[in-house]
């Protein structure tokens, strides 16, 4: 196909350091990028700090801002057309159900994709198990009359893929999980730290304050640090705890990982796969996560991950791997291989890459 051209529409500033906020833009915005010509159409404002940013990007982002939202949907629409004015792209790209809505400022006859990233109506569900109010109220119906506007559905997990796929509809989903590097940090006879890398998402902190409360006073490691890394710290202002170190936004994420031994996820409520757990594994570190923090890995249970439904067992296994040096070498050796062979870039997006590259990016849809 002559010239493809890749427009990815985000709400997600992912050239500024986030400690994985962002880390699925970035990590879509860096591969295809390579491999296409890549519009990024931000919806938002640029700071003067990110113009600087991006000029000196050396891959040449080429990243146009929509500016501050604006009153409506329709306004936004008519700002995004605007800055896609000209030849058109061969394909789009749109991130997350809450952004599914700019479809109607893409070209008509190209393929468009939706990374759904999240199923919201998973999460709303995961959310009414624990007794929560949901966040966001969209059923499973509205869910699907959205997705099937599109061409392809990116699926972020296995089960979303296969609930996708039963729904029967004119969307295709394709798998498409989080990638992750392998970076593996050093195996410590001794366990001194365990922690988080996490955002000021409300499932983060919900799932950090549940565990500061019902399983950090249960843990019987003598010294045990508990280092806690990203804006997740803006949820726990003013909290102060023996032991318990919150550290903000790092510029760098691997220096974040080479504090810790053990790294948690308590997450309670949410749905797709957690970036955090995935990046756990590719820095080569033991994880004790819950079921919901290790949706779309849970075949690594017992392997590269430990799995705690209850309260008492999360700080079981906490105690058990620090006691163990030999077992969370064996998690670490299995994370990297996990990661290295099915969690690498190429595994996660080459199969999108291609359809935009191929036959997918051709078809006329006037």
């Amino acid at each position: 196909m002559p010239d493809p051209h890749l427009v990815y529409i985000t709400h997600s500033a992912f050239w500024r350091p986030s400690n994985g906020q962002w880390a699925r833009a970035r990590a879509l915005a860096e591969y295809l990028g390579a491999r296409m010509r890549l519009t990024v159409v931000y919806l938002g404002a640029l700071t003067t700090e990110d113009q600087r940013t991006l000029a000196a990007n050396r891959a040449g982002l080429r990243v146009l801002a929509t500016g501050r939202d604006p009153a409506t949907r329709g306004a936004m629409i008519g700002r995004v057309r605007d800055l896609l004015a000209g030849p058109p792209p061969t394909a789009g790209l749109i991130e997350g159900l809450g952004n599914a809505y700019l479809l109607d400022a893409l070209p008509l006859h190209i393929p468009r994709a939706l990374d759904c990233q999240d199923l919201l109506s998973q999460r709303r569900a995961s959310m009414a198990r624990l007794g929560l109010e949901p966040d966001q109220g969209m059923d499973e119906a509205v869910e699907r009359t959205i997705i099937d506007r599109f061409d392809l559905a990116l699926c972020i997990q296995r089960d979303d893929l296969a609930r996708i796929r039963r729904w029967n509809g004119r969307a295709e989903p394709l798998l498409a999980p989080h990638p992750a590097q392998c970076l593996p940090m050093a195996i410590r006879p001794r366990v001194g730290a365990i922690g988080m890398v996490a955002s000021n998402y409300h499932p983060n902190v919900d799932g950090l304050n549940h565990f500061l409360q019902r399983v950090w006073p249960r843990l019987a490691t003598p010294g045990l640090q508990l280092h806690l890394f990203g804006n997740i710290s803006a949820g726990f202002q003013g909290i102060r705890l023996r032991n318990v170190r919150f550290h903000g936004i790092q510029p760098l994420l691997e220096a974040c990982y080479k504090k810790l031994d053990i790294v948690i996820n308590p997450v309670r409520y949410g749905s797709g796969l957690k970036i955090k757990s995935v990046e756990a594994l590719g820095h080569g570190l033991p994880l004790v996560t819950t079921r919901e923090g290790a949706s779309g890995l849970t075949h690594l249970d017992g392997r590269a991950l430990i799995i705690a439904d209850s309260d008492g067992d999360f700080a079981a296994a906490i105690d058990l791997l620090a006691r163990e040096e030999g077992r969370r070498r064996a998690m670490a050796s299995q994370g990297l291989a996990e990661v290295a062979l099915h969690l690498n870039p190429e595994a996660c997006f080459g199969e999108l890459a291609r359809r935009i590259l191929g036959s997918w990016g051709t078809a006329d849809r006037g």
